[in-house]
């Protein structure tokens, strides 16, 4: 908070003007330590309680809505003189703090009259549009609903910035313009989980939603095709709402290195089933090294299902005994 100095706002004309005047005679008066002022300027009895015949003057410009700043002993002294107001500090700390009153504007408001704007310079209605500083809400007179326009806006299509001087009027006399820069993103739209889902979850239509995404923030191994996800699993957790990267997914695995599987050999003239256990993972179609438990021997075989392998046409049946 900052101190307003004697010179600032003191309306010194006026106050020898009103020390000229005859004014009546005035009871002791109090000061308001806290102060909430709603118009451009503080008064005379903002400050004073038992101001007297001037506590309607304006004595100081009041700070900008939602500001604070304080006045010292030493001002409001000088003050309390000029005007006859019959007040003295006990301590050179006494003070009064003075705020103006104020509503907010959020900052979504203005992105959107922003986005508006630059629509008409031929931004997508799809393309992000983020703020370097200051777009937040801001702080402007209480009272009217604000109105909200934008003066001007320049748009450089090379590097994708933006500058735009927005205009908020709250009332018939409160006017803040604001100069906001900003840069605008291309986005994509990107198939991601609508839940989290571990290893081994196969992912369905159901656990896939869309968000969009700023096109520089898609790497070149990022899914998006909604078709690529459905049928597969994670290699490990991911959350949802991560983008999705081809290396992080996989085909559900049916058989598992070391497993006990089925070992299916048809051919038109007969079906053989033996116990066998698999050398490697596999996944569906994947064909994989399976040993025939009872003969030691190893042959290629194709995972069908889980825990099940049919085993290539031309293998001897030799190899399954």
């Amino acid at each position: 908070m900052k101190r307003i100095a004697l010179a600032l706002g003191l309306v010194l004309a006026t106050a020898t003007s009103a020390m000229a005047e005859k004014a009546p005679v005035a009871l002791p008066a109090s000061l308001h330590a806290n102060v909430e002022v709603h118009g451009a300027y503080v008064r005379l009895g903002d400050l004073f309680d038992g101001a007297g015949a001037y506590a309607d003057r304006p004595v100081v410009q009041a700070p900008e809505p939602g500001k604070r700043t304080t006045l010292d002993a030493v001002w409001l002294y000088k003050v309390a003189r000029a005007y006859g107001v019959q007040w003295q500090p006990l301590s050179r700390s006494d003070r009064a703090v003075v705020e103006r009153a104020s509503q907010t504007v959020d900052g979504g408001r203005i992105l959107e009259e922003v986005r508006a704007a630059l629509a008409a310079k031929g931004v997508p209605a799809d393309a992000e549009v983020a703020f370097n500083q200051g777009g937040g809400e801001l702080h402007v007179a209480a009272g009217a609903e604000p109105d909200i326009t934008v003066e001007s806006v320049t748009f450089d299509e090379r590097n994708r910035r933006f500058n735009a001087t927005v205009v908020i009027q709250s009332g018939t006399s409160d006017t803040k313009r604001q100069r906001l820069a900003g840069r605008v993103f291309n986005t994509v739209e990107i198939p991601v989980l609508s839940r989290g889902l571990k290893k081994g979850e196969v992912i369905a239509l159901k656990d896939v939603r869309w968000v969009k995404v700023r096109s520089d923030d898609v790497r070149q191994d990022v899914v998006t095709d909604a078709d690529q996800l459905l049928g597969l699993t994670p290699t490990r957790f991911i959350r949802d709402g991560v983008p999705l990267r081809s290396p992080d997914l996989q085909k559900p695995i049916l058989v598992e290195k070391g497993a006990q599987v089925t070992m299916i050999l048809k051919t038109p003239m007969m079906s053989l089933t033996v116990r066998g256990q698999a050398l490697e993972d596999g996944a569906r179609n994947d064909s994989i090294r399976v040993q025939n438990t009872a003969s030691n021997k190893s042959v290629l075989a194709r995972v069908i299902d889980v825990n099940v392998v049919s085993v290539q046409a031309g293998t001897s049946v030799a190899a399954l005994d």
